[in-house]
C-alpha cells in the first residue's frame, strides 16, 4: 500500500489467475498493468525480488495481449449476462466475432494480429468453418473497431449488433427491420 500512494495508484489488489473463470487472466494482466510503478517500486527495493521486475519488454506483451484480448472479453460479458441466450445467436455471434471482435485492425501491432487471427483460427475450427478465418482477414481488414476505454459499463449483447447495423437513422422501425431480415436471409443462403 505504501508503494501505491508514494505513486499515487489506486489501492487495488493484485489479480491471481483462476482456470475455472473466464477472463481471469486479462483481469490479472490489466491488473498488473495498472499497478506496473507500485510492483516495480516493491520488487526492486529487495536484492531478492530485484531479478523479478518486469521489463519494458514485458510490459508491453502484456499491453499487446490485453488490446487484443479486451474486445473478446467484452464480447463474452455481454453474450453471458443475457438472460436466455438462444440458438438464433450462433450465426450472428460467429459473423460478428469474424468482422468486428477479432478483425486485425490497421492500428494492431503485429502480436495482438496474431492473436486475433489465433483466436479466430481456433473458434472456427472449433466450428467446422474454418474458412471463414481465411477469408475474413483481407476482405474486412478495413473494418475498425471502437477503441476501448479503461471503465465502461458493461455492454448488453444487443449493443454489439447496433453498432454493425448499416441502417441510416432515417429509416422506419419496418424498414430496419426488412433490412436486418434480408440480410440474415442473403448471410444463410451464402453460409449454403
Amino acid at each position: 500500500m505504501r508503494a501505491q500512494n508514494e505513486q499515487s495508484l489506486p489501492l487495488h489488489k493484485l489479480i491471481t489467475e483462476s482456470p475455472t473463470r473466464w477472463g481471469s487472466c486479462l483481469q490479472m494482466m490489466e491488473r498488473v498493468l495498472e499497478q506496473e510503478k507500485a510492483i516495480i517500486q516493491v520488487l526492486a527495493a529487495d536484492k531478492k525480488t530485484r531479478h523479478l521486475v518486469p521489463t519494458w519488454q514485458d510490459i508491453q506483451v502484456l499491453e499487446l495481449v490485453t488490446a487484443a484480448l479486451k474486445p473478446l472479453q467484452d464480447f463474452t460479458d455481454a453474450l453471458s449476462g443475457e438472460m436466455y441466450v438462444t440458438v438464433s445467436y450462433l450465426k450472428p455471434v460467429i459473423h460478428l466475432l469474424n468482422a468486428e471482435v477479432l478483425n486485425p485492425n490497421e492500428g494492431d501491432t503485429e502480436l495482438t494480429q496474431e492473436i486475433k487471427t489465433e483466436a479466430l483460427l481456433v473458434e472456427n475450427t472449433a466450428l467446422g468453418e474454418s474458412s471463414l478465418a481465411e477469408d475474413h482477414t483481407d476482405k474486412e481488414k478495413e473494418a475498425a473497431t471502437a477503441p476501448q476505454s479503461a471503465k465502461k459499463p458493461k455492454k448488453s449483447l444487443g449493443s454489439f449488433f447496433k453498432k454493425t447495423s448499416s441502417a441510416p437513422a432515417s429509416c422506419s422501425q419496418r424498414q430496419i427491420i426488412e433490412q436486418e431480415l434480408n440480410s440474415y436471409i442473403m448471410a444463410m443462403a451464402a453460409d449454403s
